[in-house]
């Protein structure tokens, strides 16, 4: 999932179509039917995005027209309640001559009508949880019929679309999960990755960009390969779990695995949480698996300041927290801190009252659903 020119391309055009859609007088569409001129030469385009609740209904968001001198000459947003009883399984072409017969809304039917289009080609975009992104195209009644060179451009113009939806999901995504933007903005030296059920990964900060890069294992099209193949088995069967979970479900963390290192004698430990991501404007949802990736270079780095900011700990209490994160018994931490007994205990009641709970094993699994680190790595 490489963000290459093309790609780049495209993510700038699809966020012009969410601009489009989302303004109120229809600013915007002329740039975006702009960049589509590039690759077709119909007279008239009309662009749309359709939301498909049921299997035979979409729901229109918005369509806009172009003549062929490329100025905007209408736009309309539709009203969520007009139905299309069609819908057209992802890369599906349909080819329609005749509007007047397909029940479609009658602003829209008026649109056509007004510049005379009478042939229009229909690619489903991606259908995701019963939810259906459309592109159109369209030519003038005067223009010849459509040709295959014609069906194969809007083929291609289709793909890059819903090539770009996907990644803008994904990148949107990121920043929409259940406690992972505060992972990603707290930076405890912990990769952080996502697995999608269609094979696809993304790499969210650098630290997994470097421990991927240090070959403990790889995911390929949804594969997961590595030296130890035992732990390769371990971490397949966690991420199918994690993306098998329903969508309403709330985020949770589903197991972990450790690789050794084929290099020397580190080992990274990888942390499996299954989430669910809701993308705006179109309200998308999809199961994402998030990977945690922790190579021990974590456990020197000091978290004192991520302990203040997410739980209000003063710098005495997150200095406890830490030591008790990683391990240190809480009879052993006067000692180490330099401190009496009774001091330790006033701050460990105050650690416990901010965080709700009464024991240290609910304070440990308290800071554990919120921090990414990675406890229950028992040998595989």
């Amino acid at each position: 999932m490489e963000q290459d020119g093309e790609l780049q391309r495209h993510d700038y055009l699809l966020n012009q179509i969410y601009g489009a859609v989302g303004s109120e007088r229809g600013e915007g569409w002329h740039d975006v039917l702009a960049c589509l001129s590039r690759y077709t030469d119909s007279q008239t385009a009309v662009l749309e995005f359709a939301v498909a609740h049921q299997p035979a209904e979409s729901r229109f968001i918005a369509a806009g027209a172009r003549s062929d001198q490329g100025a905007i000459h209408e736009w309309e947003n539709r009203d969520p309640d007009e139905i299309m009883t069609y819908a057209l399984a992802p890369g599906q072409i349909m080819i329609r001559n005749n509007y007047e017969t397909l029940g479609l809304p009658g602003r829209f039917q008026a649109l056509l009508q007004k510049y005379s289009v009478s042939r229009s080609m229909t690619f489903a975009l991606d259908t995701r949880d019963n939810q259906q992104f459309l592109f159109h195209a369209a030519r003038s009644g005067l223009a010849p019929p459509y040709t295959a060179d014609d069906v194969e451009r809007v083929r291609i113009i289709a793909k890059h679309l819903s090539r770009a939806i996907r990644l803008h999901v994904d990148m949107v995504g990121a920043t929409q999960f259940s406690d992972l933007v505060t992972d990603l903005i707290t930076d405890l030296g912990i990769g952080l990755m996502l697995c999608d059920s269609d094979g696809g990964v993304r790499l969210l900060n650098q630290h997994a960009d470097r421990i991927i890069g240090c070959d403990y294992f790889a995911i390929r099209n949804g594969l997961v390969t590595a030296e130890d193949r035992n732990a390769a088995r371990k971490l397949q069967t966690l991420v199918q779990r994690a993306l098998a979970k329903p969508l309403d479900e709330p985020a949770s963390h589903i197991g972990a695995a450790r690789f050794p290192s084929a290099w020397d004698d580190r080992t990274c430990n990888v942390g499996v949480k299954s989430l669910t991501v809701e993308t705006a404007p179109f309200r998308l949802r999809r199961r994402y698996a998030a990977l945690y990736l922790d190579d021990g270079m974590a456990a020197t780095r000091n978290i004192q300041n991520a302990l203040q900011q997410l739980f209000g700990l003063t710098p005495a209490e997150a200095r406890i927290a830490e030591r008790v994160i990683h391990g240190i018994e809480l009879s052993a931490i006067p000692a180490e801190l330099g401190v009496s007994r009774t001091t330790v205990r006033f701050h460990i009641e105050a650690i416990y009252d901010k965080l709700n709970v009464r024991t240290k094993g609910g304070m440990i699994a308290t800071l554990t659903r919120t921090l990414p680190f990675l406890w229950d790595t028992a040998s595989n």
